[in-house]
């Protein structure tokens, strides 16, 4: 991995939250596993959301019940993706989250 992308996103709490992101370049991602972790802006941990491999892409995904667990308080964060391996690990991903507190405000 050469670079991490850096991507901002919103999260409408109450709503599904998924994004699939193909690997390129010859990545071996048999053994490997993708974690993706939401912050506030003080390093908190939000939540975790749920990532599955298939192939050379990964999907990350923030079911609407897991994003409710999180304080309506809250409006910025961020988060990051990283694929790990039995001898590496890697930041793919990266970047600032608004988190809207209504599904029915977008």
């Amino acid at each position: 991995m050469e670079q991490v992308k850096r991507k901002d996103e919103t999260l409408y709490l109450g709503s599904d939250w998924a994004r699939g992101y193909e690997i390129k370049g010859g990545f071996d991602l048999k053994d490997a596993t993708v974690v993706c972790k939401f912050r506030d802006k003080n390093d908190n941990l939000l939540f975790e959301a749920e990532c599955t491999i298939q192939e050379n892409c990964i999907f990350v995904s923030v079911p609407s019940a897991l994003s409710l667990t999180m304080p309506r308080t809250i409006r910025q964060g961020r988060y990051d993706i990283f694929i790990v391996g039995a001898t590496f690990t890697h930041k793919i991903i990266m970047g600032s989250v608004t988190f809207v507190p209504d599904v029915s405000m977008h």
